[in-house]
């Protein structure tokens, strides 16, 4: 008794170190043939609402094996679209895990799909349209995709534009000699300016000068109370300050001062 016990538990062992027979003799996957008459149809293979692969017939396609049928969709100009259901069947070799009595080998053919087979050639027929089908399909507008064309990339800045700045800077007045008069001082003066907002802020010795709005282009033209006195001016009585215009562009910061009553004129430089 103890012999017998003693072989069926050396059996069950032998078996359960064993693979599947099925997973070692045919593996998990297999190959269709893919067929259709007529040929040069579009074939979509469907398991589980999952795409197995899409072929032009006669095509191979190489799928894992499965206990759950496929779908086979045909498509073809001038034919019905068409669909067969292609069920699995045990796979033969399986059994001689029964053989053996190894069912843990069972349970590995049957987790990797290896007890199950489809057949390896597929056939599909397609039915061509009647002439009353084909005459709708082709009255059916055809959809055109527009191209969108690829936005085009930005334009390289001209180096010829001038630049445009905002912010806060200094910059000293100095006379323009070939277009003042020879009295007028040479150096009149310090200015404090900030572009912020669109609106220039300017600031001299005196205190704050004028604060103006800026249009897009820059172009300014500003009167304000500046303390230059010229040699022009020093004759009569006043107070040391004189009435001027700054003008120029305010973005580039190309800006003169002019004393039109004196005969002066400064350009501001940074």
């Amino acid at each position: 008794m103890s012999r017998r016990i003693a072989t069926a538990v050396a059996v069950l062992g032998l078996a359960g170190l064993l693979p599947g027979c099925a997973t070692v003799t045919s593996g998990t996957t297999q190959a269709l043939n893919i067929d259709s008459e007529p040929q040069a149809a579009d074939c979509t293979l469907l398991r589980e609402g999952v795409t197995l692969g899409t072929v032009t017939t006669p095509a191979p396609l190489t799928i894992k094996r499965h206990a759950s049928t496929i779908q086979v969709v045909c498509r073809k100009a001038g034919y019905e679209d068409t669909r067969i259901v292609m069920n699995s069947r045990f796979e033969s070799a399986s059994a001689g895990n029964f053989v053996l009595g190894g069912i843990i080998g069972v349970m590995v053919d049957s987790s990797t799909g290896a007890d199950r087979r489809y057949e390896s050639n597929v056939l599909v027929r397609l039915t061509p349209l009647s002439a009353a089908d084909q005459a709708v399909a082709a009255a059916k507008p055809k959809v055109v995709v527009p191209v969108v064309a690829a936005p085009a990339p930005p334009a390289p800045p001209d180096p010829s534009a001038p630049r445009m700045f905002t912010g806060p800077w200094t910059a000293t007045a100095v006379v323009i000699a070939e277009r003042s008069a020879s009295g007028c001082t040479r150096n009149a003066g310090t200015y404090s300016f900030n572009l912020a907002n669109d609106t220039l802020t300017v600031d001299n010795a005196a205190g704050r000068a004028f604060s103006v709005a800026v249009p897009a282009d820059g172009a300014i033209k500003q009167s304000f109370k500046s303390p230059v006195v010229t040699a022009t001016r020093m004759s009569s009585p006043q107070v040391p300050t004189a009435n001027v215009d700054m003008i120029g562009n305010a973005r580039t910061r190309d800006l003169e001062i002019v004393d039109s009553l004196g005969g002066c004129r400064w350009r501001l430089k940074e």
